[in-house]
């Protein structure tokens, strides 16, 4: 212990008499290690919570395919395709929508509305909380300010309306939906009139509208030249 406390004292005064250079070398390990700490902090801090809200995110997630202009339109068959020939893959979201018209009431006044297609968990319905419980359901969620227009509320029932047309003449079937969910303000499309349904019933419609009957839904064929349009597919 004294030859250890007769080192300290030396060593404290070298560094005295050099303080000099003392202060040289602290600012140059400081100038060697701050932006060490600052990049490793980054690294565990910001960036690593930027990395795990990409990872949540749907967007961060999500995979575009297109199908170009051949194959299948959207039909269960070309979804069931994707699952098989993509093992790693959650879900599949095709995308693409439909303009309907819904109302709750009979004496209601029609109300035009975009409908788009969902599957349970779906990542980016998820984000407002909603989701609907089964593929081939009788479901709908809407946005909050069609669910204001319309005056609806969650477990009712919403009547839905498609139309097609056939020459000059225009054809409407429509389907009692129970409306499940409703997206709340923190969604981005909130303020527009839009809403979800079941894949299967967004898939029946493409068919009414190109002619092709429907029966499950006892929805008539009709003789229409239509040409297929083809959709890309969210990839989960």
């Amino acid at each position: 212990m004294r030859y250890l406390w007769i080192y300290l004292q030396l060593a404290l005064r070298d560094l005295l008499r050099l303080r000099d250079a003392s202060r040289r070398h602290v600012v140059i390990v400081a100038g060697i290690s701050l932006p060490v700490l600052l990049l490793v902090g980054l690294k565990n801090g910001h960036v690593a919570s930027l990395r795990d809200d990409l990872l949540k995110s749907p967007v961060g997630r999500q995979i575009i395919l297109w199908s170009a202009q051949s194959g299948e339109f959207l039909e269960d068959t070309s979804i069931a395709t994707l699952y098989e020939e993509f093992p790693q893959i959650e879900l599949v979201v095709p995308d693409t929508q439909r303009v309907a018209q819904v109302k709750a009431r009979e004496e209601s006044q029609w109300i035009d509305v975009t409908l788009y297609p969902t599957v349970p968990d779906d990542p980016l319905l998820q984000q407002s909380g909603c989701s609907i419980r089964s593929n081939d359901g009788l479901e709908l969620i809407v946005s909050r300010s069609l669910a204001d227009l319309a005056g609806i509320s969650v477990g009712e029932e919403v009547e839905v309306q498609f139309s097609r047309r056939a020459g000059s003449a225009v054809e409407s079937v429509r389907i009692a939906l129970k409306l499940t969910s409703i997206i709340e303000a923190d969604f981005s499309d909130t303020n527009d009139l839009i809403g979800y349904v079941p894949v299967w019933l967004l898939e029946s419609v493409e068919l009414f509208v190109r002619g092709y009957p429907v029966p499950r839904l006892d929805w008539p064929g009709r003789e229409i030249n239509v040409r297929d349009t083809y959709t890309a597919y969210y990839l989960y």
